[in-house]
């Protein structure tokens, strides 16, 4: 599963300014018209892999649901998540090196989901995530 990330995240880092993706994919910003820029709605769409990765199915079903995102802990894509990951599950796929954990991992998805486009991570950001690195990269309590 982490290595899977892995491959993804150095994937999707090289990409171009071309919006080519399903609207299961688009962020809430290409939802309402905004222009594509790239690289923010690039970190979005990763967020819903690793989200699908996770939990087995889109965080969002409707275009209203991806415009709340996961910000609200009453959202249906949030309660999966943390059923999931959360729940005294958060050190579950913890390896040696300190990365995997699946807490980790909803944190790293929570980044790149965030609705406001300026606070998500960048892919150098998220190449520094605890779930990908171990030890020493950002997570759950970060």
């Amino acid at each position: 599963q982490r290595h899977v990330s892995i491959m993804i995240a150095c994937y999707v880092s090289l990409h171009c300014n071309v919006l080519v993706c399903s609207l299961d994919y688009a962020g809430p910003e290409i939802l309402r018209g905004e222009r594509y820029y790239g690289k923010e709605q690039d970190v979005w769409a990763f967020g819903v892999v690793a989200y699908v990765l996770l939990v087995g199915e889109c965080p969002f079903t409707t275009a209203a649901e991806a415009q709340e995102g996961l910000e609200s802990p009453f959202a249906n894509a949030s309660i999966a998540l943390d059923e999931r990951c959360m729940e005294g599950k958060e050190k579950e796929g913890e390896e040696p090196d300190g990365g995997g954990a699946l807490g980790d991992a909803a944190a790293l998805v929570r980044a790149c989901l965030r609705v406001d486009v300026s606070a998500r991570p960048t892919f150098q950001t998220i190449l520094q995530s605890r779930f990908l690195i171990g030890h020493g990269g950002w997570g759950l309590d970060s």
